[in-house]
């Protein structure tokens, strides 16, 4: 059956009486506004097979019948199927965000809204608003979960790294410990002489390449291998009977964030000491007093 229809701008056309109270597009060439088909009131029915016309009077010059194209609206409601796409990834990329992907829920939650918006517009067209409303939620929800999580990365870092400075700082200590009992064992075998360089106390075997490698440098234990001083400055010429407060070992400038170093005193001890000038200082103070240091005579 054929209805006979005016669109909002005049343009007049029939369609099969099948689609009254769908909406369309006007199919008339630079018009293709949309409205919802009602049939004129002056609109004779006819039969599609050639039967009998309805009683209602036909006029003296009715319009030409036109196909007109189903817009998308009218498909979707033929079908009863709407699109549900974008909601759908809503919902999953939230979902994934909650579970840790922060970025992905970021997109979840515009996609959602996005979703709503558009179902709230055509809803003849597209659907799925439960899904995107959960996309939203769960894009939301990880945002609101992952903000605690930097704050508590930004405090706890800090503290971490502080930990293993910290921690560096006993492994050089214990390094230079070490190197000092080397020395003192090594004096006893030579006249309480300490060894003339690092070489020679690696060759006693009392000590190995691992404990000339402060943890805080960028040398390893290759690099100490073609350098033993790569990482301490050692004070040569000293002895047992030297003043317990000399320096003997002590750090590299570009160790621990330039904060300070371990320093070995020919006393045994092992000190954090900081500034790096002070290390300095006492380096100095130590050469200036060899200069006049004697050795005691013995019997």
């Amino acid at each position: 059956m054929k209805a006979k229809v005016t669109c909002p701008n005049g343009h007049r056309f029939h369609v099969d009486a099948s689609h009254l109270g769908k909406t369309t597009r006007c199919p008339q060439e630079g018009c293709g506004i949309e409205f919802v088909l009602e049939a004129d009131p002056d609109s004779p029915v006819a039969e599609d097979a050639g039967g009998q016309q309805a009683p209602a009077a036909q006029p003296a010059a009715a319009p030409p019948t036109m196909p007109i194209p189903m817009s998308p609206q009218v498909a979707a409601v033929d079908s009863g199927e709407t699109r549900k796409g974008m909601a759908l990834g809503a919902m999953v990329c939230g979902i994934i965000g909650i579970l840790g992907c922060f970025p992905i829920g970021i997109a979840g939650l515009i996609l959602g809204i996005v979703a709503v918006s558009r179902v709230s517009r055509k809803p003849a067209e597209y659907g799925g608003r439960g899904m995107a409303i959960a996309g939203i939620c769960t894009g939301g929800a990880s945002i609101l979960l992952v903000i605690p999580m930097i704050m508590m990365a930004s405090i706890l870092l800090p503290s971490l790294a502080r930990a293993r400075e910290l921690s560096k700082r006993a492994v050089c200590a214990a390094n230079l410990r070490g190197i000092g009992q080397a020395m003192r064992v090594y004096a006893n075998d030579f006249n309480e002489e300490y060894p003339p360089n690092f070489k020679t106390l690696l060759k006693s075997g009392i000590v190995t390449k691992k404990m000339f490698v402060c943890p805080s440098s960028t040398v390893d234990v290759i690099g100490v291998g073609k350098d033993l001083e790569a990482c301490y400055a050692y004070i040569k010429g000293q002895g047992e009977w030297n003043n317990p407060s000399n320096v003997l070992v002590y750090e590299k400038a570009d160790h621990h964030g330039g904060e300070g170093g371990n320093v070995l005193f020919c006393n045994g001890t092992v000190e954090f000491i900081k500034p790096y000038s002070r290390i300095e200082e006492l380096a100095r103070e130590t050469k200036e007093r060899m200069k006049h240091a004697k050795r005691p005579s013995t019997p």
